[in-house]
């Protein structure tokens, strides 16, 4: 597990730097050649694409708020391939279950004139954000587990078990929305966990979820801004 969580995050992370250096200043120019066109929504659907490595899916909706900031909240499902890949060396899949995050962001405007919009409440082209996100997961496994045998017959009792987990995440991203609503947001950030309730994880390895990959959170996520 720690091995795949070194070589995943060392990996992501190089992809994520090549957005943070390259694509904002290419966007940038782009939004200066458009004279700060508004873009008149103040909603955003997208979906999550890291989750789909580990047999997940994660989609969230975005609220914009009159204080350069919004609200964001997400729901998941996971475990898609856990019969599948349980046996697997680097246990990259995640197990059965469900996520939810809330988070608040704070905004940045890569445009100063973007400023008076941002602020009545409607995304922007472009802009750096700051966000602080609780997650909770919920997950759960199957074993059989020997009870017993009567003579050469081996005998075993099916046993479910479950885990609850609590975590915070400080998350720093770029957003860019196009003018007909096309929105991409690479985002990286620290997973700080909270609460670890089940024979699974603890706090120091908790493992991976929809929502991060141990005490990383990262990725990308694409979608519509209305």
């Amino acid at each position: 597990m720690k091995k795949f969580v070194v070589i995943f995050s060392a990996t992501l992370s190089k992809l994520l730097w090549s957005f943070f250096i390259f694509l904002p200043p290419l966007l940038l120019e782009s939004v200066q050649a458009q004279d700060s066109v508004k873009t008149c929504k103040s909603n955003a659907v997208t979906v999550s694409l890291h989750p789909l490595i580990g047999g997940s899916a994660l989609v969230s909706y975005e609220r914009v708020l009159p204080f350069r900031s919004s609200v964001e909240a997400e729901l998941g499902v996971q475990g898609f391939r856990w019969e599948q890949w349980r046996g697997s060396s680097f246990n990259a899949h995640t197990r059965p279950g469900y996520a939810a995050t809330v988070g608040y962001k704070f905004f940045f405007p890569f445009d100063k004139k973007d400023l008076p919009q941002m602020e009545n409440g409607v995304l922007v082209h472009t802009s750096w954000y700051l966000k602080l996100r609780l997650a909770y997961v919920h997950q759960w496994s199957s074993y059989d587990i020997f009870v017993g045998n009567q003579g050469w017959d081996i005998l075993t009792e099916r046993h479910t078990y479950h885990e609850q987990d609590l975590t915070l995440a400080f998350i720093c991203g770029f957003q860019y929305v196009g003018k007909r609503g096309f929105i991409m947001s690479p985002f990286f950030g620290y997973n700080m966990p909270l609460i670890v309730d089940g024979p699974f994880h603890t706090k120091e390895n908790p493992g991976t979820s929809a929502a991060y990959a141990a005490l990383l959170t990262a990725g990308v996520k694409l979608g519509w801004a209305f």
